[in-house]
């Protein structure tokens, strides 16, 4: 049977590929309406890098706050393994950069950071299965 599916091309050395959930602190909090104040959010990225590049890529597109790298988590990803919606911008990108970004995952102040409670660091929705 014929697919119009594109499996997604792995990196090429020096280049990496690494699904990294980021902890942000937020330079200024923000006050919802039922009076919570939001001080932190998690964030997904995909990027395709070098070892020594892969966090100053990430840092760069945060620009509300700074990257925790002590509460984030940086795994090595195999590209096959991703789902298809994932997988999608690296069936022709080649280079370094960011290949996929996820919404952000709010933490209210009386919550903490989002790596102080495991309970709080539940949310992966795209890890490739082990």
């Amino acid at each position: 049977m014929f697919s119009w599916w594109r499996k997604p091309i792995p990196a090429k050395a020096p280049l990496v590929d690494y699904w990294i959930q980021a902890s942000v602190n937020l330079d200024l909090p923000i006050a919802e309406r039922g009076g919570r104040v939001l001080v932190s959010y998690l964030r997904i990225f995909g990027v395709r890098a070098t070892p020594d590049s892969m966090r100053t890529m990430v840092a760069g597109c945060v620009n509300d706050g700074t990257v925790s790298w002590d509460n984030s988590e940086v795994r090595l990803v195999e590209v096959d393994r991703l789902s298809r919606k994932v997988a999608k911008p690296l069936r022709w990108s080649l280079g370094a950069g960011i290949w996929h970004k996820s919404g952000c995952i709010f933490f209210p102040a009386e919550q903490g950071t989002p790596g102080e409670e495991p309970e709080l660091r539940r949310f992966r929705p795209y890890l490739p299965r082990q």
